[in-house]
């Protein structure tokens, strides 16, 4: 239904019916998709995989922190491609699924510099979100939880005969009730976050995302030459679009 909304212009009456019947009838072709997506993620882990040599050149707690931060942003991207991806199988419903997945890769790499604005839109309103929402729990929840010391002090103290019992060893930040209150907050700023995020906030950027993506493959759809360019740049790929 978002690729209707998109490309059309409007959605239909009964969108819920009408994306149930959309899925019923290309069961086939959305799992054939799913097969093809594993190839699509190794195409471009291989852009993680070479940027991370910067962070394995540096070495050290710095260089495993760039390493993270990459990976981490690689699979938030991976993630938005492969929706914008299955988004073009659908609108090219009379085209090969592998085919039509292929040439979502074909797009992104064609439209870089066009689709780089996504990155910026992903990110920066994915922080927002967090700080916004994340941090709101957060406040609230920490001065409500303040007002009751004598809860964490007790958790504080079962953590440590636990650990007592069992030979172990606990931080020592743990017996300090206000950091421990924090501690446990932050997790459960951090967990509703993350559920709000995906229900609400992450479909409004993936519309955004999407639009600039159904847009640039609209207006020039991939050719065999630029299958032929992203097979000279990606083994993978060429591998892939020579079995299909």
């Amino acid at each position: 239904m978002m690729v209707k909304g998109i490309t059309e212009g409007q959605l239909p009456e009964r969108s819920f019916s009408e994306g149930f019947k959309e899925i019923k009838g290309r069961f086939g072709k959305i799992t054939a998709f799913f097969f093809v997506t594993n190839a699509i993620k190794g195409i471009f882990r291989q852009i993680g995989q070479v940027i991370n040599k910067i962070g394995t050149a540096i070495g050290g707690n710095v260089g495993n922190g760039i390493t993270s931060a990459i990976d981490s942003a690689v699979q938030t991207l991976l993630s938005y491609l492969c929706d914008c991806c299955l988004a073009w199988t659908f609108y090219r419903k009379e085209q090969n699924t592998a085919i039509a997945a292929c040439e979502g890769a074909v797009i992104f790499f064609k439209h870089g510099k066009t689709l780089v604005r996504n990155v910026g839109r992903i990110f920066g309103l994915g922080a927002a979100s967090f700080l916004l929402i994340g941090g709101a729990f957060f406040g609230i929840s920490f001065a409500i939880f303040y007002q009751f010391p004598g809860i964490f002090q007790g958790l504080a103290n079962e953590i440590l005969e636990v650990a007592a019992r069992n030979g172990g060893e606990v931080p020592n930040w743990i017996t300090n009730t206000t950091v421990l209150t924090a501690f446990i907050t932050g997790i459960g700023a951090i967990v509703l976050w993350s559920f709000v995020h995906d229900v609400f906030i992450r479909p409004f950027i993936l519309v955004g995302v999407m639009k600039n993506f159904m847009e640039a493959g609209m207006k020039d759809t991939p050719t065999e030459k630029d299958f032929a360019e992203l097979d000279a740049r990606s083994p993978r790929f060429a591998k892939l679009h020579r079995s299909i």
